[in-house]
């Protein structure tokens, strides 16, 4: 397997050092902590346990949000309470332990500064539908494979790389759109679903507070959700079901379904309206900034 690198720089050893001087023009935000949720880093133990050995030994952070709350919350530690830890590192230090471990890897090459321009193709199977069999460089070397994978990002040239082999336009956003929800709606869409949701309801509850009203939209599963963080700090089943769709390890629906766990939410955190908050309101936050 070959990997073609865009970028010409191999990561430094160290981590002061891949802070200090690698440079990496094609990524962005490439020197900003990222906080990385549990779903992350049970996909990291499960398929690629070495990537987070190297980046606890560069320093990144592990964070429990369950163990690390007070015991009044949480209760009693739990047998699976390590499902909830997170990782947190800079985005230059996490590629780079990624990078260590693939340069290590058998059977895999990565050549950096080496650019795609565009596809090789070989004999066809079927008429008029032609056989993508490698890759051009930009210095016009050619790359075959038995398969190729695009993976430069949302501006990627392969519609047009396509177009110049003969190869039918990918343009076509109702046929994209289509093909896209077919091969995702089982896995993505209803972590989809639940986040849009999330977004449009914030978006609208921020436009209410700015606007001096109360936010009162008529769904059912946004009050649910409220409740639910309003519970949370109550109980600590509600705690860990709270934390567990705040890190994606489980959809909102699915922890509300667990047995006598509704039931819960709505007898500890239904009132959450009339509950004081926990930090200030806006006309104390107001005051303060105007220096009342």
């Amino acid at each position: 397997m070959k990997v073609l690198e865009r970028d010409a720089e191999a990561a430094p050893a160290g981590a002061e050092e891949i802070w200090e001087t690698w440079q990496r023009k094609g990524v962005s935000q490439f020197r900003l902590p990222h906080f990385f949720l549990a779903r992350y880093r049970d996909l990291l133990d499960s398929e690629l346990p070495e990537v987070k050995k190297g980046l606890i030994a560069a320093g990144a952070v592990c964070r429990n949000p369950v163990l690390d709350a007070p015991e009044a919350i949480r209760g009693s530690a739990r047998e699976g309470d390590d499902a909830f830890e997170c990782i947190s590192g800079r985005r230059c230090v996490v590629e780079a332990a990624v990078a260590s471990v693939a340069g290590r890897a058998p059977h895999l090459e990565i050549r950096r500064g080496a650019a795609a321009a565009g596809l090789v193709t070989g004999s066809s199977a079927h008429d008029g539908v032609p056989h993508v069999a490698g890759v051009r460089l930009g210095m016009g070397e050619e790359i075959t494979a038995d398969l190729v994978v695009d993976m430069t990002g949302r501006r990627s040239p392969l519609p047009r790389w396509l177009e110049a082999v003969g190869a039918r336009s990918a343009r076509d956003p109702w046929e994209f759109a289509c093909s896209f929800h077919h091969a995702t709606a089982e896995m993505v869409e209803p972590w989809y679903r639940d986040t849009l949701a999330a977004d449009r309801h914030r978006l609208a509850e921020i436009d209410a507070l700015i606007d001096g009203s109360e936010y009162r939209p008529r769904d059912p599963g946004w009050e649910i959700g409220q409740a639910l963080a309003n519970a949370a700090f109550k109980d600590p089943d509600c705690f860990r079901g709270f934390v567990g769709v705040t890190m994606v390890l489980s959809r909102a629906a699915d922890v509300t379904a667990r047995p006598g766990l509704l039931d819960k939410v709505i007898a500890l955190g239904a009132g959450w309206r009339d509950e004081p908050l926990p930090a200030p309101n806006r006309a104390e936050l107001l005051s303060i900034v105007a220096g009342d």
